[in-house]
């Protein structure tokens, strides 16, 4: 979460607030030159799979945050719940940044038995028994794989998604809509215009992603001539003939970062439900792999600042207090 990057001096404790910070000097010292102020907060939010359980943990104040920073911020809150509190930890939930996936990757080597090219999971260094499965935000991958079948040959044209000899085009949506759009009774009632012409804000909805990558729609193109791409995408443009770069190819599917998170997030929905039901579960809710709580908490954050929704660090420690005893 973005906070202000600004020093605040605190009356109780003396310290001046707003350095980052990692929670350990040393740490401090081997990652940061000089002393730097911090421009993000990042926390870890502990929730519970058959409880209420919603918790942040540890937070620190962070400026760019590297895959190698991360990685001994959450082992440490892995240890924490594993050994202080006694709490299994079997997922991790993260978003597409760099760092986040970069992150995943260094853990190659103590993953095991994957069955395909992705790190999905890792050994639990805390109990070598049991696996920590990673889990991409699937509405940020809805968003993404919306976004990208959008800009194939319409809006910044940066694709041209291909399969199969036929073209994967956004057109073929926006053409079903307003042909449905002439007769009375619409066959796809909850497409509107701001499904159709995209703004930076309808970009961030995931409500309008999900509607138009539906099952009515997928349908509806069923129906149609020359689409039936569209509605059946798949992955065979490496066998595409033709004298096609890697950077062409590339253009005709999906971008490479969604399309391996949507790979880890379905062997890990797969295996960690498999090992839940293992150990006694009736039925997994698969929206608690998801990251909703902690964009509740950020929003909760910054309704604490009202008209100012970026805190100071001294600012967010307090609000955290504040939230945690609601």
């Amino acid at each position: 979460m973005k906070i202000q990057s600004s020093l605040v001096f605190d009356k109780c404790s003396g310290d001046l607030i707003g350095f980052i910070d990692f929670g350990d000097p040393m740490v401090n010292f081997a990652y940061v030159e000089e002393e730097t102020f911090a421009s993000h907060a990042l926390a870890f939010l502990v929730r519970g799979l058959c409880t209420d359980l919603k918790h942040i943990i540890p937070y620190f104040f962070t400026k760019d945050l590297t895959s190698f920073q991360l990685m001994p911020l959450f082992w440490r809150a892995v240890s924490i719940l594993e050994l202080s509190l006694q709490l299994y930890v079997c997922a991790a939930v993260n978003d597409g940044a760099s760092a986040n996936r970069k992150f995943f990757r260094l853990h190659s080597q103590l993953a095991q038995d994957l069955k395909c090219d992705v790190v999905y999971k890792t050994r639990n260094v805390f109990a070598m028994s049991r696996f920590i499965y990673f889990f991409a935000y699937l509405p940020h991958l809805i968003k993404t794989a919306r976004n990208c079948l959008y800009n194939s040959g319409s809006g910044s044209c940066s694709r041209y998604m291909w399969n199969n000899g036929q073209f994967l085009l956004f057109r073929h949506i926006a053409d079903l809509f307003y042909s449905d759009q002439e007769f009375a009774l619409n066959t796809l009632p909850k497409l509107t215009m701001d499904h159709i012409v995209l703004t930076p804000y309808s970009k961030m909805k995931v409500k309008l992603a999900m509607q138009v990558l539906s099952k009515s729609v997928m349908i509806s193109l069923h129906g149609k001539e020359d689409v039936q791409e569209t509605a059946s995408w798949k992955n065979n443009i490496a066998t595409r003939p033709g004298t096609f770069s890697a950077d062409e190819r590339g253009k005709m599917f999906l971008s490479p970062q969604t399309y391996e998170r949507f790979k880890i997030s379905v062997y890990s929905h797969v295996e960690a439900i498999q090992f839940l039901l293992e150990k006694g579960f009736q039925y997994v809710l698969t929206e608690r792999f998801m990251q909703d709580v902690l964009e509740d908490y950020f929003g909760h954050q910054r309704n604490k600042g009202a008209r100012s929704d970026n805190p100071t660090a001294q600012q967010f420690g307090y609000n955290d207090l504040t939230i945690a005893s609601q």
